[in-house]
């Protein structure tokens, strides 16, 4: 997972870097007005497809940037 990520309020961040056991390449995701608005998830085969965000379960999007980045650090956030 990235140490150092830099969040932007708008446009893409990457989030995740490569996870070859779940053949991963990245993770980014869209805010908009700080608020994530998409996700993406880029496996190691080219395929792009788009994810969601759950916490506990729950979807989650959009979500206000601070409070993704709280949840982010304490790795409560999952993307499906």
């Amino acid at each position: 997972m990235k140490k150092d990520i830099i969040w932007n309020d708008s446009g893409w961040t990457r989030v995740q870097d490569a996870d070859p056991e779940k053949h991963v390449l990245e993770i980014s995701v869209r805010a908009e007005d700080a608020k994530i608005v998409e996700a993406r998830i880029r496996h190691n085969d080219g395929e792009e497809v788009n994810a969601k965000l759950y916490v506990a379960g729950e979807l989650k999007m959009p979500m206000e940037m601070a409070e993704f980045k709280k949840l982010f650090a304490k790795k409560k956030v999952e993307f499906r």
